[in-house]
């Protein structure tokens, strides 16, 4: 039974590491490319901080807007995920976008939700 668990477990694990790993090559290949999208005016619709984790707690800025590239939305502050285990920084960063404000929405043409 316990090594039923172990092997479990390190299926899962090593399946979560291949999923972050695609998701961290996928925000690798989109940051060079960002610079040449092009940008429109958008406004935030929501801002908060998510805290998650179990043994280590992580804090994460969630920020939702609307913007004018086919009535899309959406909810990235970067090309990377931004997450600390800092609550201020991650209060200092929802700060910057505060429910009302408007931005400037830097999207992919081929894919506006990216």
């Amino acid at each position: 039974m316990v090594s039923l668990i172990g092997m479990i477990a390190g299926v899962v694990s090593v399946g979560g590491a291949i999923y972050l790993f695609f998701v961290r090559i996928s925000e690798h290949r989109s940051a060079p490319a960002s610079g040449s999208w092009p940008s429109t005016p958008g406004q935030i619709t929501a801002s908060s901080i998510q805290k998650f984790g179990f043994w280590r707690t992580t804090f994460q800025p969630q920020v939702e807007y609307v913007f004018k590239a086919n009535g899309q939305t959406g909810k990235r502050i970067a090309c990377r995920m931004l997450a600390t285990r800092d609550e201020q920084e991650a209060q200092a960063i929802g700060r910057k976008y505060p429910v009302g404000a408007k931005v400037k929405v830097t999207y992919n043409p081929g894919d506006p939700q990216d």
